[in-house]
């Protein structure tokens, strides 16, 4: 066998068949071969380039070739639309946030921190060494885990993102909803901390 003759499946896709132009063109397979990388599964279903040339050629072939074009670009526009309509909502959307002094606040962040890991399996089970928190822990991390609250406890974050949940664009929406958070927690503890030093 000439393997210039026969194309697989996949090839056959690259020059633009679908699996419905495929059924609807009723195409056969001239041939199966052993797939030479998994023995066991299936056998290659393979395709005269031929018999695929000639076909290709047929007003029947290329009605349904521009039809799908036509479908994948309007899909695409679809696609486009509900990225930029989410992205717009990340931008718009109200971000709510109530404060605590910081001895509450880092009382509550190292409570919470603690509750979390001492819950974790791998904690549990004793399997991963777990240092608790406390007013003496580093400054740095200390910030960080009260900043963590902050996101999640004392702001409408979560409720945020459960609205773009399963949505087109919800990756660049969270990576924008989450700075545009972060950026209104620090003009906060910012504004915060301007008036305490008064």
């Amino acid at each position: 066998m000439d393997k210039k003759e026969y194309i697989t499946k996949t090839q056959l896709k690259e020059r633009g068949w679908t699996d419905s132009i495929i059924k609807k063109m009723d195409l056969k397979h001239d041939m199966e071969k052993d797939n030479p990388f998994y023995k066991k599964s299936t056998p290659m279903k393979l395709y005269s380039i031929n018999k695929i040339k000639k076909t290709e050629k047929t007003k029947t072939f290329q009605e349904l070739y521009k039809k799908g074009l036509k479908r994948k670009k309007s899909a695409q526009k679809s696609v486009k639309t509900k990225k930029e309509k989410i992205l717009q909502f990340a931008n718009d959307v109200d971000i709510k946030i109530d404060y605590m002094d910081d001895k509450k606040l880092t009382r509550a962040a190292i409570e919470s921190y603690n509750s979390w890991n001492y819950n974790r399996p791998s904690v549990l089970f004793g399997n991963v060494h777990f240092e608790p928190a406390s007013f003496d822990s580093d400054e740095d991390f200390l910030f960080r885990i009260k900043n963590n609250y902050i996101r999640h406890e004392l702001t409408n974050y979560d409720d945020i993102l459960i609205q773009i949940k399963s949505k087109v664009g919800k990756s660049e929406a969270y990576e924008l909803i989450k700075n545009r958070v972060e950026e209104r927690i620090q003009e906060k503890w910012n504004t915060l901390n301007q008036t305490q030093e008064k």
